[in-house]
C-alpha cells in the first residue's frame, strides 16, 4: 500500500495529491505538522521530497518519529514540542521529547534545497536511521518502540513536501549485483551483440554511478586537509605530526561496492603507515580519535599485515601485502559483499575474507598514519568504463581479423598467447590475461589450474616466469599441455588428476593422464625461484619438450595431438606467473633469435613493459602499433635501461598512417618502466618526464617552450630521430644525426628514453650506434672511428684528463673472460649476453697496493636470482689465458680467491665473515662496488665509496680483481682509475734530485699510504710554489712505483739563498738551489684560470678582468658564479675586500651544477633549488635545505682581507678553506661538472679572486737574514733523529710524545719578533719529511711529526691573517708561513704555548668535545680496540671532529681537561667513564647537531649481539624484532599503547639504560695489553619532544634513586614511534677486572 499522510494534520497544512503532498500556508512559519497515515513497518523507509522553499523565514524541514497516535494527537506548533516518545531530527541534531540527545548528526537539514529528499526508517533491530537523498546518516537512536508514526514538520523555509517511493535496500543491492555481473562478464559472444551490450551497459552504469561518487566526509581528523572535491585527503605538517589523520566516506558503503584509494605521497620519517577499514560510526557524530585503531566499537581496520577489530588483533597475518611496505602509487580497496564478508584489495588483487558478519551500514575509513601523507579516492566507475572500452577494442580486433580489416600485413600480426579467463576456483587472471595468480596463496595450495586462450602452434614456446612464491607449502608450479578446451574443462584441484589427453611436468618427472611415465627428467621444478622461467613446446614431429630458463630439457613424450592447449598449475609454493613472449626475448637463447650478441647487446632495446596498444618485436629493437587505423594512442614504449652519460638513443620511423592528427612524441623519463602506470599518452605524466610533442617541449605535462627547432609532426618515413642527455644536464634532439640544440635543461642522470607511437606514427626501430651515421661522424654525439663512445663524451674525458695535473688511466678488463661475456668501450664495460653464469671478468693488470678497483652496475636482469660477486684472485690472468678453462662462477676458480657473495666474505669455498656488509642483493643500477688490497696485505671492499672494513688479511702481493656477472647483474662498467706508471714517462723521474724540496697533495695515491694514513702533517715551506707544482707528478709516480724517498735527501734540502727565490720581472721563479729555470727544464703545471661569469645577480658589478665583484645596492641579489667548471683538486679562493657593518650575516659560497649561461639568479645562493651545495654561516645547505650545522668556521665572523675558498677533491667531496685552512668535508658525491658560487651577501660587499693553486702562490720577500748557528743545528739533528725512529704517529707512546713536546718547547734559537698566523688543516695532508722555518737569524728544520703533534693537541686553531700576508692553500693542501716586515715567524715555544692555551667548549649536548691531549689516553685506545673487535664497518661511523679511531673519551683524566658538563632537563651528557663514537646520519633524518637544541637526549642499552642489527636498520628496533627471547620479556599491551605489544624503551639516565636487562656486561681481553675488562655498550640518541611517555622504572628490583640527578618517576621513557628517534653515537665502557 502506498504511503500517505494522515488526514489529521497541523492547522496551517493543506493535503493534496491523494494525501501524498502537504502544503503550508506561506504567510506563517509554524503549525505545519504532518504524520504518516499508518505506523512504520520494519526496514521500510518513509521518504519525502522538498518541493518548495521560501526565504522569508529561518529554519527548515524537520523529520522524525513519534509514538503519538495522529487520531488522538493535539498538534503542537512544531515537531520539537512533541512528547511521550518522540525522536526528531532538526538541523543536524537529534531531539528526544524536546531534549537533545545527539548534538551533531548527519547533514544539516536547513541546507537542503528544493528537489532533495529526506527519510526515516525503523530497522528490525529497533534502531532509528535517517536518510538524506537516499544516503544513510547512521544510527541516531536505538530501542525504539514497535509502533511509531513518521513525523514531518513543514517549518520555516520549507513550504511543501511530497511523499516519494523509496528504493533503498533491495533495489540498491540488485543494482550492485547487476553492475558486478557486468564487471565480471568475460563470456564469449558475437561482435555485434558484445558491442551492443557494451553501449547499453555503459550508458546505464554512467547514469547510476556519477551522482553517487564516493568522496570523503567534510568532518575529519584535526590535521586533514581535503581537496579535489573532497576526493583527496592530505595530512598537514607531515614532518611534525604522525597521527590525527582519520578520514571517512561521506556516505555508507553499498553492498559489493569497491571503495579504493591510491597512495599519493609518503614521507620517510615515521614508522607505521596507512590503515584502512570500515566503521558503523557516523562521521557527523564521531569524535575523531588520534588513530582509528583506538576505537573500541563497530570498527574493523587493516593495519600493517593484520586485521584489528575494535582495537584488538583478530588476524595476525592477512593477505600477501603489508600496508607499511606499500609505495606511492599503490592502491588499497575494500568491499563489503552481499554475504556480509569484508574483502581487501591491494593493487586490484583480492586478499580474501578479512571479516565476516559485517553490519549492513558501514562507512569507509582511511587513517593517514605515520608515513602516509596523501591519498586520493579512485572512482570505480571510471576504471570499469576503461575496462569495458578495452573489451570492446578486443572484440573489434577479432572482427578485423575475421574480415581482413587489420591495417598491417598478415605476417606482421601476431596472435599473442594469453591465459583464458576461465580457470581454477582459487586462481584469477589479471594484467590483460597475461598473468595468472592465486590471490589467497597463504590460505590454499591447489585449484590453481590455468589454460591458454588458444591451442599452441607447432614449435611455439609457451613459457611463463615465476613472479611470486610462498614458502608455506610443498611442491611448486607444474606445466604441460592438454587437449581439453578451457571453456569445457571441469577444473580439477590439480591438473595431474586429469585422466585423459594431458601431459604434465611435475617436480622432475613427467606424467601422462595422471600416471608417471618418466621418473627422472630435467631440472626439478620444485627448486625454481622467483624470476625463473619454465616452458613447453610441441615440435612439428609431435614430440613434447620442456624448457627451464631457456634450456631444453629434452624430449618428454611423443605422438602429441595437433590441437593442445598450454596449461600451468599454480600449485603449492607457486603463487603467480606471467607469460613470457618470444618477441620480448632477453637473449639469443630464446627461440627464433638470429641476431648476434654484438647486435643485440651492444645497443639499447625497448622494454617488454609498454602501452597496451604497442607491440615490441625483433628482439626488442622494433616497436609498433598493430591497429594503427583503429587506435591512435596507448602505444608508449620505453628503453630497457637508463641512458648512460652522453649516450644517444635513436630510432627510425618505418611506418606511418594518414588518418590522425599528430605524430610521434619522444623524450626521457626518470620513472622506471616497472613503476610506470602507462597512460594513454606520455604527456599525461605529471612528474619526472620531459617530452617533445610537435615543436613544443613539455616537462611533467606542462609546456616549457613552443617553436623548438625540431617539429616531430613534420617527420616522414625513413627519418631518424634521436635524443641525448648532455653533461650539462640539457636534453638535445637529433634529426638524421644533426643536433637541433638544447630543448630543456635540468634533466637528471639515469633517465629512460621514451617513444610514444601517437597518431600517424605506427612503427619505429632502434638504430645501433654504428649504423646510419657515416655522414655525421663529426656531429655532436657521433661515434669516432676507434671508439664506441660519442665524441662529445670523448672530448669531455680528454678535457678532464688534460686539465688534471696527474694523468689517470681507467682500469680495464682482461680480454680473457667468461664465454657469455662481451667487452666494449675499450674493455671498460662487460655485459653478460645469455643465461646467468659463465660471466667471469678480471682486471687486465694486477691490483697495486692501496689501489681500488671499482665497477658500477649498468644493467640488471630481474628474471634471474642471485647477484654480482666481486673479489681478488691469485690466478695469474692475462690476455692470452685460455678463456675456455674458466669455471661458470667465481667459486669454481682453482687459485686462491677472496670474494663477497651476498653479505658474506669467502675464501674459495670457506666462509670467513658473515654480515660483513649490506647484502649485494640490494644493489641496483648506478650502485658502485669496489675492492682494494692495502699495502699491509689486508683486503677491503667498498660499496658506493664507503669502506666496509677489513675483510681478510695476509693476501699475496700479486692479485687480480675478479667480477662475476652472476644472476640479475647483467652489465657493469669500470669506474676506478689508476695513475700513470710508465717509468719512462716524461716528467716522472723515480728519484728526487738533491737540493729539491718535494711536496705532495691529496690528488695522488700517496694519501692511501699506510704510513701517512693517520697523519695530520702540514707543510711549512718558503720555497718556490711553482717548484712544488712542477714536482707533483714526480712524487706520485715515485710512490706508485714503490720507490723509497730517501729521508736523508729530503732533509738535505736547505734554503741556501732566499734572495734567489724572489721573482724578477719577466723571469721564472728559480729552483731551490737558486738556479733559474731553463727552457729545457721541466715545465710547471698551470691550473685553469678562473674568473666570474658575466651573467650574475642584479646588484653585482664586475671589475676589469672579471676577477673582482662588488655589490652596488641593497644586501642581496649578489650571487656570482665562476665562468668555467671547477677542476678537481683546484682551490677557488676569494679575498674579502670590503665589509659593511650596516647589514647582518655575510658571504656564502659553494658549488652548483647549473650552467651560468642559462641560470636565473635567485635573491641569495640559498635560492638554488636543485644540484647546489651552499655553505652559509656554519651550516651546509643542499638545494636550499639545511643538512648540516656546526661545520667549520662561521663565515659571518670573517673580517676584511680574510680568504675563503672551496675545493672539490678527486673523490668528489666538497671542502671549505678559510685563510688556507681546510675546514673538512662539507658534502660528498658531487657531480663531475660543478661551478663555484659566491654570494656577496649582507656585510660582505666586495670580493676578489686570488691565487687558486700552488702555482699562484708567490713567494713573499724574505727580508730577514737567515743565519746558521751550531747550537740550533745540534737541536735540529736531535729532533730529526727522534722523528726517524717514529715513522708512524699512531704508534707513539705518551712519554715519547711528551719528550717531543719538550723538545719542541726547547727549540728557541733567537728572539721572538711579532706574531705569526699559523693554521692547521682538519684533514690529512702529505708533506715532506722536514720543515724549514726561518726564525730570526737562525734556520731550524723541524720534523713535521713534531709540529703535527703540537697541532693535534687543539685542532682547528685559526688566527687572523693580515692584509699584507699572502697566505693561500693549494692542491697539495699545504700551509705556507711567510715572513714580511710586519709579520714575523713565531718561535717554537710560542707556537706550543699558543696551541696549548687554545680550547673551546661544546655548544650543544652532541657537539664534538675538544680533544685536548686525547691521543695520549690509553683508555680511549683500549675502547677503540674493543670497537674494532666488534667488526663494525667504518661506514657506520662519522670521523668528523673526532679523535683516535673516531672516538671521544670521557674518562676522568680527559674530563679534567674540559669544562664539566651539567645535567640538562632534556637529558644528560655522556657521563664519565664512557667513550663516544659518533654515528653517520642516515639519509632523510634530521641533523643531530641542529636537532640537539630542540630534541631530547636519551640513551638505550645495546647488547653486543644486537649492535650490528640496529646499525643495519639505522634505527632502534622493537624487542620482538631482535629475537623471540627478547620479546618474551615484554608485557603485551593494547593498541592504545602499541599495536604489536612492544615499545621502544630508553632513558635520560645512561646508568639506568646500561643496566640489566637492557644490556649486559661482557668479559673482554684487550688483544694488545692482555688486560681483562667488563665491556658494556649503549646508544646515545635524540628523541622528538612529545613523542614519548615518561614513567618510573618498569624493571623489578630497581632501587631508589636510580640516578641522583633525576626524579625516580621520570627515569624511563617509552614510545612506539621509531621515527621519533635519531641514533647519534655508540657508547662503550670498559671496567677493569
Amino acid at each position: 500500500m502506498a504511503a500517505m499522510f494522515h488526514r489529521r494534520c497541523g492547522e496551517r497544512i493543506t493535503l493534496t495529491n491523494g494525501n501524498r503532498t502537504a502544503i503550508r500556508n506561506f504567510a506563517e512559519f509554524n503549525y505545519g505538522l504532518v504524520l504518516s497515515a499508518e505506523p512504520l513497518a520494519e526496514n521500510q523507509l518513509f521518504e519525502v521530497r522538498i518541493d518548495k522553499k521560501i526565504s522569508s523565514w529561518s529554519g527548515s524541514v524537520e523529520i522524525g518519529v513519534t509514538t503519538c497516535d495522529p487520531d488522538l494527537l493535539e498538534f503542537p506548533s512544531s515537531a520539537t514540542d512533541l512528547r511521550d516518545g518522540s525522536w526528531i531530527m532538526t538541523g543536524n541534531s537529534i531531539l528526544k521529547d524536546g531534549r537533545s540527545v545527539v548534538e551533531v548528526y548527519g547533514i544539516d537539514l536547513d541546507k537542503l534545497k528544493e528537489g532533495e529528499r529526506i527519510g526515516v526508517m525503523r530497522t528490525s533491530e529497533g534502531e532509528l536511521v535517517f536518510y538524506v537523498n537516499g544516503v544513510s546518516q547512521g544510527v541516531a537512536a536505538d530501542d525504539l518502540p514497535a509502533r511509531i508514526f513518521a513525523v514531518v514538520d513543514l517549518y520555516g523555509k520549507c513550504a511543501q513536501v511530497t511523499i516519494v517511493d523509496s528504493e533503498v535496500g533491495v533495489p540498491d543491492s540488485e543494482r550492485s549485483e547487476s553492475e558486478a555481473e557486468i564487471n565480471n562478464d568475460h563470456g564469449m559472444m558475437t561482435v555485434t551483440n558484445l558491442v551492443a551490450n557494451l553501449n547499453v551497459n555503459m550508458n546505464v552504469n554512467t547514469a547510476v554511478a556519477v551522482p553517487d561518487r564516493l568522496q570523503f566526509h567534510e568532518r575529519c581528523g584535526t590535521l586533514v586537509k581535503l581537496s579535489c572535491n573532497n576526493r583527496t585527503a592530505e595530512r598537514r605538517r607531515p614532518l611534525d605530526e604522525f597521527n590525527n589523520g582519520v578520514v571517512m566516506t561521506h556516505r555508507p558503503l553499498r553492498e559489493n561496492e569497491l571503495f579504493e584509494i591510491r597512495i599519493d605521497r609518503l614521507v620517510d620519517k615515521w614508522s607505521g603507515s596507512i590503515e584502512v577499514g570500515i566503521t558503523t560510526h557516523n562521521p557527523t557524530a564521531l569524535e575523531f580519535p588520534a588513530t582509528m585503531t583506538n576505537m573500541r566499537s563497530g570498527t574493523t581496520m587493516m593495519s600493517g599485515c593484520g586485521i584489528l577489530t575494535n582495537g584488538k588483533g583478530t588476524r595476525r597475518e592477512y593477505g600477501e601485502f603489508n600496508l607499511d611496505e606499500l609505495r606511492e602509487g599503490d592502491r588499497i580497496g575494500m568491499m563489503r559483499k552481499s554475504n556480509g564478508n569484508l574483502h581487501y584489495f591491494i593493487n586490484g588483487l583480492d586478499q580474501g575474507v578479512a571479516a565476516t558478519k559485517v553490519p549492513a551500514c558501514v562507512w569507509g575509513v582511511v587513517d593517514l598514519y605515520g608515513m602516509t601523507v596523501k591519498v586520493t579516492i579512485v572512482d570505480r566507475d571510471e576504471r570499469e568504463e576503461q575496462n569495458l572500452i578495452t573489451r570492446r577494442n578486443t572484440a573489434l580486433r577479432d572482427h578485423q581479423i575475421l574480415h581482413g580489416l587489420n591495417d598491417l600485413p598478415d605476417e606482421d600480426f601476431v596472435d599473442r598467447l594469453m591465459f583464458h579467463s576461465t580457470c581454477g576456483t582459487h586462481a584469477a587472471v589479471i594484467n590483460n590475461c597475461r598473468t595468472a595468480h592465486r590471490p589467497n596463496a597463504m590460505d590454499d595450495f591447489n585449484n590453481g589450474v590455468v589454460l591458454t586462450n588458444r591451442p599452441l602452434k607447432s614449435n611455439e614456446l609457451f613459457e611463463v616466469r615465476l613472479d611470486k612464491m610462498v614458502t608455506k607449502w610443498a611442491g611448486s608450479i607444474e606445466i604441460g599441455v592438454t587437449t581439453h578446451n578451457p571453456t569445457e574443462l571441469e577444473y580439477p584441484s590439480t591438473m595431474t588428476n586429469v585422466r585423459s589427453g594431458t601431459w604434465m611436468m611435475t617436480g622432475n618427472g613427467v606424467m601422462h593422464n595422471g600416471t608417471m611415465v618418466i621418473d627422472e627428467y630435467g631440472q626439478n621444478l620444485d627448486r625454481l625461484q622467483v624470476g625463473d622461467r619454465v616452458g613447453v613446446m610441441c615440435k612439428e614431429n609431435g614430440t613434447l619438450h620442456f624448457f627451464v630458463n631457456g634450456l631444453d630439457q629434452g624430449a618428454a613424450a611423443s605422438n602429441i595431438p595437433d590441437r593442445v592447449y598450454g596449461v600451468i598449475d599454480l600449485y603449492g609454493q607457486a603463487a603467480q606467473a606471467t607469460i613470457v613472449d618470444s618477441l620480448d626475448c632477453y637473449s639469443p637463447d630464446t627461440i627464433n633469435s638470429s641476431l648476434s650478441n654484438m647486435t643485440v647487446y651492444s645497443d639499447l632495446r625497448f622494454h617488454h613493459v609498454h602501452g597496451k596498444n604497442a607491440r615490441v618485436s625483433n628482439n626488442g629493437l622494433t616497436a609498433s602499433r598493430p591497429r594503427a587505423f583503429w587506435e591512435f594512442n596507448d602505444a608508449i614504449v620505453i628503453s630497457n635501461r637508463a641512458l648512460r652519460e652522453g649516450e644517444m638513443f635513436e630510432v627510425v620511423i618505418e611506418k606511418m598512417v594518414d588518418r590522425w592528427s599528430g605524430s610521434i612524441e619522444a623524450g626521457v623519463t626518470a620513472i622506471r618502466p616497472e613503476d610506470l602506470d602507462f597512460p594513454s599518452t606520455m604527456t599525461d605524466i605529471n612528474h619526472d618526464t620531459w617530452m617533445l610533442s610537435g615543436s613544443s617541449v613539455l616537462q611533467d605535462g606542462v609546456t616549457l617552450r613552443n617553436g623548438y627547432r625540431c617539429d616531430l609532426d613534420t617527420l616522414t618515413t625513413g627519418t631518424r630521430i634521436g635524443m641525448m642527455r648532455h653533461e650539462d644536464e640539457s636534453l638535445h634532439y637529433y634529426v638524421d644525426g644533426l643536433d637541433q640544440g638544447a630543448a630543456c635543461d635540468g634533466v637528471p642522470l639515469h633517465v629512460y628514453a621514451v617513444v610514444d607511437l601517437y597518431g600517424q606514427c605506427a612503427q619505429v626501430s632502434i638504430i645501433p650506434p654504428d649504423r646510419g651515421r657515416e655522414n655525421t661522424a663529426l656531429a655532436v654525439g657521433a661515434v669516432s672511428e676507434n671508439s664506441s663512445q660519442p665524441l662529445s663524451l670523448q672530448h669531455y674525458q680528454q678535457a678532464n684528463t688534460n686539465s688534471h695535473p696527474n694523468s689517470e688511466t681507467t682500469h680495464r678488463f682482461s680480454v680473457s673472460c667468461g664465454k657469455n661475456v662481451i667487452l666494449r668501450s675499450g674493455n671498460t664495460v662487460a655485459t653478460r649476453v645469455r643465461n646467468y653464469a659463465h660471466a667471469l671478468v678480471f682486471s687486465n693488470t694486477a691490483v697495486e697496493p692501496d689501489e681500488t678497483f671499482e665497477v658500477c652496475i649498468q644493467e640488471v636482469a630481474p628474471q634471474w636470482a642471485g647477484t654480482l660477486h666481486i673479489g681478488v684472485t691469485s690466478l695469474q690472468i692475462s690476455d692470452v689465458y685460455p678463456a675456455g678453462s674458466l669455471p661458470p662462477t667465481v667459486s669454481g676458480l682453482t687459485a686462491d680467491t677472496w670474494y663477497i657473495t651476498g653479505n658474506e666474505v669467502r675464501r674459495n669455498s670457506t666462509t670467513l665473515k658473515v654480515n660483513y656488509c649490506p647484502s649485494l642483493e640490494w644493489l641496483v643500477v648506478g650502485n658502485r662496488v669496489g675492492v682494494r688490497r692495502d699495502a699491509d696485505g689486508s683486503l677491503h671492499f667498498l660499496i658506493n665509496g664507503e669502506d666496509m672494513g677489513v675483510a681478510a688479511t695476509n693476501l699475496p702481493k700479486r692479485v687480480f680483481a675478479v667480477v662475476d656477472l652472476y644472476g640479475n647483474t647483467q652489465s657493469v662498467a669500470v669506474t676506478s682509475v689508476r695513475s700513470s706508471q710508465d717509468p719512462g714517462a716524461a716528467g716522472s723521474p723515480t728519484e728526487v734530485e738533491e737540493g729539491e724540496v718535494v711536496a705532495a697533495g691529496t690528488m695522488g695515491e700517496s694519501l692511501r699510504s699506510s704510513k701517512l694514513h693517520d697523519s695530520l702533517e702540514m707543510l711549512l715551506d718558503t720555497t718556490s710554489p711553482t717548484l712544488h707544482s712542477a714536482r707533483l707528478p714526480e712524487l706520485s709516480a715515485a710512490e706508485e712505483n714503490g720507490t723509497e724517498m730517501s729521508h736523508s735527501k729530503s732533509c738535505e734540502g736547505r734554503l741556501e739563498d732566499p734572495s734567489s727565490l724572489l721573482p724578477v720581472s719577466g723571469t721564472a721563479v728559480g729552483n731551490a738551489t737558486g738556479v733559474p729555470n731553463q727552457a729545457s727544464a721541466e715545465p710547471a703545471v698551470h691550473p685553469v684560470v678562473l674568473e666570474f661569469h658575466e651573467n650574475h645577480g642584479r646588484n653585482v658589478q664586475l671589475g676589469e678582468g672579471r676577477r673582482t665583484a662588488k655589490r652596488t645596492a641593497s644586501y642581496n641579489q649578489g650571487v656570482v658564479i665562476s665562468s668555467k667548471p671547477l677542476p678537481r683538486e683546484q682551490l677557488f679562493q676569494v679575498r674579502i675586500d670590503l665589509l659593511n657593518s650596516r647589514w647582518m650575516s655575510s658571504l656564502m659560497c659553494g658549488v652548483t651544477c647549473q650552467s651560468p649561461e642559462k641560470m636565473h639568479f635567485p635573491l641569495t645562493a640559498l635560492g638554488f633549488k636543485k644540484n647546489s651545495w651552499i655553505i652559509c654561516s656554519d651550516s651546509v645547505f643542499v638545494n636550499g635545505v639545511k643538512v648540516r650545522g656546526g661545520y667549520g668556521l662561521n663565515l659571518d665572523s670573517l673580517q676584511s682581507c680574510h680568504l675563503v675558498g672551496i675545493l672539490v677533491d678527486s673523490e668528489s667531496r666538497l671542502h671549505l678553506y678559510v685563510n688556507g685552512v681546510d675546514q673538512g668535508v662539507a658534502a660528498c658525491d658531487l657531480p663531475a661538472v660543478c661551478y663555484a658560487v659566491v654570494d656577496i651577501y649582507g656585510q660582505c660587499e666586495e670580493v676578489t679572486i686570488v691565487g687558486s693553486s700552488v702555482s699562484s702562490i708567490q713567494a713573499s720577500s724574505l727580508l730577514s737574514t737567515v743565519e746558521s748557528t751550531s747550537a740550533m743545528e745540534e737541536t735540529q739533528d736531535r729532533i730529526q733523529l727522534e722523528s726517524e725512529s717514529l715513522s708512524e704517529k699512531a704508534d707513539l707512546e705518551c712519554d715519547e710524545k711528551e719528550k717531543l713536546s719538550e723538545l719542541l718547547t726547547s727549540c728557541v734559537g733567537g728572539e721572538n719578533h711579532g706574531t705569526t698566523e699559523i693554521m692547521s688543516s682538519s684533514s690529512p695532508v702529505v708533506a715532506s719529511k722536514s720543515l724549514n722555518m726561518p726564525i730570526s737569524s737562525s734556520a731550524v728544520s723541524l720534523p713535521l711529526s713534531v709540529v703535527s703533534n703540537a697541532m693535534n693537541i687543539v685542532p682547528n686553531v685559526t688566527a687572523n691573517v693580515g692584509s699584507d700576508t699572502n697566505l693561500t692553500d693549494s692542491n697539495v693542501e699545504a700551509v705556507s708561513i711567510t715572513n714580511t716586515p710586519s709579520t714575523h715567524i713565531l718561535t717554537p715555544s710560542a707556537v706550543s704555548a699558543q696551541l696549548m692555551a687554545s680550547g673551546t667548549t661544546p655548544t650543544s649536548p652532541l657537539s664534538a668535545t675538544p680533544m685536548v691531549a686525547l691521543k695520549n689516553c690509553e683508555y680511549l685506545n683500549a675502547c677503540v680496540r674493543f670497537k674494532n673487535v666488534l667488526g663494525l664497518p667504518d661506514g657506520f661511523f662519522s670521523y668528523i671532529d673526532s679523535g683516535v679511531g673516531g672516538g671521544i673519551c670521557y674518562c676522568e683524566c680527559c674530563q679534567k681537561l674540559r669544562s664539566g658538563g651539567v645535567m640538562h632537563q632534556k637529558g644528560e651528557p655522556v657521563p664519565s667513564g664512557w667513550c663516544r663514537f659518533a654515528l653517520r646520519r642516515p639519509p632523510g633524518t634530521p641533523d643531530p647537531d641542529s636537532a640537539a637544541d630542540k630534541w631530547h637526549v636519551a640513551f638505550s642499552g645495546a647488547p653486543l649481539a644486537d649492535i650490528r642489527t640496529v646499525l643495519d636498520h639505522g634505527q632502534l628496533l622493537l624487542p620482538g624484532e631482535l629475537g623471540l627471547e627478547r620479546s618474551a620479556s615484554w608485557r603485551d599491551k593494547s593498541k592504545e599503547d602499541d599495536s604489536d605489544g612492544s615499545q621502544l624503551l630508553f632513558s635520560p639516565s645512561l646508568k639506568y639504560a646500561a643496566s640489566p636487562p637492557f644490556t649486559n656486561k661482557y668479559e673482554y681481553v684487550d688483544p694488545k695489553t692482555k688486560h681483562r675488562y667488563e665491556a658494556r655498550a649503549a646508544f646515545q640518541l635524540l628523541v622528538q619532544p612529545g613523542s614519548y611517555k615518561i614513567g618510573p622504572p618498569s624493571v623489578a628490583g630497581v632501587g631508589k634513586p636510580v640516578d641522583p640527578h633525576l626524579d625516580h618517576d621520570t627515569v624511563e621513557w617509552v614510545t612506539k614511534e621509531r621515527g621519533a628517534t635519531i641514533l647519534c653515537a655508540l657508547l662503550v665502557k670498559l671496567d677493569g677486572l
